[in-house]
């Protein structure tokens, strides 16, 4: 395809700064491999002396073959790669570090593990905790702040202390973590003229891509780079930034002018991707933000283009109606590759398994889907249930014997199977522990009230609100007050822990998926095909997506492109997500419903529900917007 005026502008910017606004399918890859090769070819730049960073290691490899494919050569010495490529390379050149020194994730999981255990013993150390962590850590370190002084939402252990810890037992066994990379590349370059000097000769022209997604650090490493020639060139959308959660800063790339005067601006104002109706609406959508450069965007294909919205009564029915519309467009000869379900966290993707399973459509999960029915909080419900079909078992007794606290100690179950009877006698003849007695035998009651209930769902429902398991949740996630309640939460007061709303959120999607079921035999029936079917479509691999629809959150889909997208769920508290409670918050999250409809090249469709697990939604403010 032939360049318009603007790509041609960019690619031929000479000397000095210049930043190009790239809105969505507008040829940004088009735009920096011809710029590179204009670079080489006609301004004689030596390729060794051109730098070319991408966010993901796939993006640099696509980057580096089109531009081989574009020159006909088999090699260059053009540097492509990302951020964390480019600066290990560095490190390695002058501290000799070795790949065998940077920590993989499951092994910063697993000192930080050892760290909360050795210092703060009784902490617990569950995957969302150690998560909420390790972003608090990685926050700290990108954007270079003091840990003394940065506010935790942890509410458990003293951050500082875990951080220094934690630092200190890395440094200790000779590892780095990714972000140690970034403020070792920067403390180098700061403090040695010398290698400083080397990296600004070797890399006098700098091409960023997706430069909204830039942090902190990296910016203030490439800008000492770059200095004192400037030649920088970058290129993203404001508009599409929604990675700030890993700690990308969209405020960057709106400085950018500032921090160099005599850049050049340039847009690309044509979508080669979208209708002209998409375009449009996400346009009108997303000047709704603030904080953007003003722009305008038109559609280069002269196609029919077909939005659609639908509110339905439940998340059954709407996921009913995401497979009628899969089947349609298929029948009407798109392929199954072509279309795709974008979500705004993967949790929201159960319904649906479900239901195009049943119509045996062929799907692929991109990432992680939640499984419910594995979720940790999920496992003393189903030792429940287990219990009220006879199973005393040792081993599942114990994962439901404290859920709420009973007080009764591993020690105590000495054989392989309970007696729940004998371990009350047992109690008994223990002065100290009598009172451990009636707890037992209002257990073995709270079973025999199970066993007496005829469906799953009401089973389900007993154990959350009859044996105070949901209390037992609030206030397992320390819940500010003892007698706060699985209403307030839900209704969003603040205080009370997000660990707490998303284990209840989980319990709500568990009871939810029991009521079509008699029994509960039925309904472990389901359970078993679901979790296959689930592991089948996270192995399918991406060169087997051909004759697959595309499940994924709207953060993994970024970058692709389908002939028909579909949102669904799109309401209050979803999308918007209930965590977005500043401006700012609500501005990422409508440049990521922008996002998700700029996926679609001729077809979006847009649903939302009325109810959810037996409350009322509300439609997202984003469908009145555009």
């Amino acid at each position: 395809m032939e360049e318009n005026r603007a790509q041609q502008e960019a690619i031929r910017h000479g000397a000095g700064p210049c930043m190009v606004i790239a809105g969505p399918g507008s040829g940004k890859t088009t735009v920096i491999t011809h710029r590179v090769r204009y670079l080489t070819e006609e301004l004689s730049v030596e390729p060794g002396h051109i730098l070319v960073i991408t966010f993901t290691r796939a993006a640099a490899e696509e980057m580096k073959s089109r531009y081989l494919k574009l020159t006909g050569r088999k090699q260059t010495e053009v540097t492509f790669g990302t951020f964390h490529a480019v600066f290990f390379n560095m490190l390695r050149y002058r501290f000799r570090l070795q790949e065998t020194s940077v920590l993989k994730a499951y092994e910063k999981r697993r000192i930080l593990s050892e760290v909360i255990r050795e210092r703060f013993p009784g902490t617990g150390t569950e995957h969302t905790f150690l998560e909420g962590l390790i972003d608090e850590i990685s926050k700290v370190k990108n954007n270079r702040l003091d840990p003394k002084q940065f506010r935790s939402q942890n509410g458990r252990v003293p951050f500082d202390r875990v951080y220094a810890a934690y630092a200190g037992k890395v440094r200790e066994m000779g590892f780095v973590d990714y972000d140690d990379m970034l403020l070792l590349t920067f403390d180098m370059l700061a403090r040695d003229r010398e290698t400083l000097a080397f990296w600004r000769d070797r890399y006098r022209w700098i091409l960023i891509d997706e430069y909204q997604d830039i942090n902190p650090v990296q910016s203030d490493v490439i800008r000492m780079i770059a200095e004192p020639l400037n030649n920088l060139f970058v290129v993203g959308d404001d508009d599409q930034s929604v990675y700030r959660f890993r700690n990308a800063s969209p405020e960057l790339m709106l400085r950018f002018p500032e921090q160099y005067r005599k850049a050049r601006k340039v847009q690309l104002d044509v979508n080669y991707r979208c209708s002209a109706a998409i375009v449009a609406r996400s346009m009108k959508l997303i000047r709704h933000n603030r904080k953007r450069f003003r722009k305008k965007m038109r559609a280069y294909r002269d196609v029919r283009g077909e939005i659609e919205t639908g509110s339905f009564g439940t998340p059954e029915e709407e996921c009913a109606k995401v497979a009628d519309r899969i089947e349609e467009v298929h029948a009407a000869g798109v392929p199954y590759e072509e279309v795709a379900v974008l979500f705004r966290t993967n949790a929201s993707a159960g319904n649906l398994v479900s239901a195009l399973t049943a119509r045996k459509i062929p799907f692929l999960c991109r990432g992680h889907v939640e499984n419910v029915f594995r979720h940790p909080v999920c496992v003393p419900v189903f030792a429940y249930l287990n219990l009220a079909s006879g199973d005393w078992s040792r081993r599942n007794f114990l994962k439901c014997m404290n859920a709420p606290v009973r007080y009764i100690r591993r020690s105590d179950l000495t054989d392989s199977v309970v007696d729940p009877e004998g371990l009350a006698a047992m109690y008994e003849g223990d002065p100290e522990r009598a009172w451990m007695a009636d707890r037992i035998r209002f257990l073995l009651y709270q079973v025999g009230m199970l066993q007496r209930l005829k469906t799953p769902f009401a089973m389900v429902n007993y154990i959350r609100k009859g044996m105070e398991y949901d209390r037992h949740v609030l206030e397992n996630a320390h819940a500010p007050a003892s007698d706060a309640r699985p209403e307030a939460l839900r209704a969003g007061l603040a205080g009370v822990p997000d660990a707490a709303a998303e284990s209840l959120r989980v319990l709500d999607e568990l009871q939810a998926s029991a009521a079509p079921f008699d029994t509960v035999k039925a309904w472990y029936g389901h359970i078993a095909a679901y979790t296959r079917t689930l592991e089948q479509a996270e192995r399918v691999g991406g060169e087997q997506a051909e004759g697959r629809v595309l499940l994924s959150t709207l953060h993994g889909a970024k970058g692709l492109e389908f002939d028909t997208v579909i949102l669904p769920d799109l309401n209050e508290r979803v999308l918007p997500h209930e965590k977005a409670v500043t401006p700012d918050d609500v501005e990422e999250e409508r440049r990521l419903f922008y996002v998700g409809m700029t996926r679609a090249k001729r077809k979006l469709v847009l649903y939302c529900t009325e109810e959810r697990f037996g409350k009322r939604m509300a439609p997202s403010r984003f469908l009145r917007e555009m």
